[in-house]
């Protein structure tokens, strides 16, 4: 027969720590964590992180080199970080987001998270607490070799003059209605008007005829040139692309964004969350026009 045990009996800890003989230990919680893993998805599967004092870094390309990612999370944004020397990580993406996606975003932050990395041999241990189930699910896997991971790109010094900062959740709207009937997007301004459109043959520059069809989503009094001779510049991108990394945006709750771009160059989409010390700058290959 079993027997009831008292509240006050129990010796089970539910408390989140981390292990002191990590080389890495991180407290946060469900909501930042999986933010993070969001923000990273559109690019790649597998990162070489770089931890210090300052934090999480990490710079990926993706296999079709169209898409990069230079990604900083600060360590003041965690509830805990410590680093006892610095160490560069094989993080398999695939496995993060399973460990961490057991952490719920509810009630605040979310449940509380403890990442230990381990360098002898290279590992990582996620522990997840639901306190109000009284549950607790560790993970833990072997890192991929870092050498094995594709190199860190550089990030191109690039003279991009045109500059918009629209509302992160109406960007990625507007994405998405684009994205539903066309395959290229082009990004250029009117103006303070922010244009996100499409046109038929490619084009990348509003067109006043009639006959020509075209779709466009305009967002006013964001937009700017930044070198201030008033000259529009237009670029044009695939959208199989540019989805992904406006849905992630979105989805890793960023507060702010800003887009620079310039004529048919690469464009960079800067994001920024304030109280998870969260940083990134996507870059976006263009489609090139051919000219006839």
């Amino acid at each position: 027969m079993s027997q009831a045990v008292e509240a006050d009996d129990r010796s089970d800890e539910l408390d989140v720590t981390t292990d002191e003989d990590a080389a890495v230990s991180i407290l946060t919680n469900g909501d930042p964590i999986r933010s993070l893993v969001q923000l990273l998805s559109p690019v790649a599967e597998e990162f070489r992180v770089r931890l210090d004092g300052d934090g999480l870094h990490t710079r990926a390309v993706d296999p079709a080199n169209v898409g990069l990612i230079d990604f900083t999370a600060h360590a003041q944004g965690f509830e805990q970080f410590d680093v006892t020397e610095p160490t560069t990580f094989g993080l398999s993406l695939s496995a993060f987001k399973n460990a961490v996606s057991w952490a719920r975003k509810r009630g605040g932050d979310g449940d509380p998270v403890a990442i230990d990395i381990y360098d002898d041999p290279a590992r990582m241990r996620v522990r997840v607490t639901r306190p109000d189930q009284e549950i607790t699910r560790v993970t833990e896997w072997f890192g991929v070799d870092p050498e094995k991971i594709r190199e860190e790109p550089n990030m191109p010094d690039l003279s991009l003059p045109g500059r918009a900062d629209p509302g992160v959740k109406a960007f990625n709207q507007a994405v998405k209605a684009i994205d539903s009937n066309h395959e290229e997007a082009y990004v250029t301004r009117d103006g303070s008007t922010f244009v996100l459109g499409s046109q038929d043959g490619g084009d990348t520059t509003p067109d006043d005829d009639e006959d020509d069809p075209q779709d466009a989503v305009m967002f006013t009094n964001c937009a700017w040139d930044e070198t201030g001779d008033g000259e529009p510049c237009s670029t044009l991108f695939s959208l199989d692309y540019l989805t992904d990394i406006a849905a992630s945006i979105k989805r890793g709750k960023s507060d702010r964004l800003l887009v620079k771009w310039g004529d048919e160059f690469p464009a960079k989409f800067e994001v920024e969350h304030d109280d998870w010390g969260f940083e990134a700058t996507y870059m976006l290959a263009p489609r090139i026009q051919n000219d006839e």
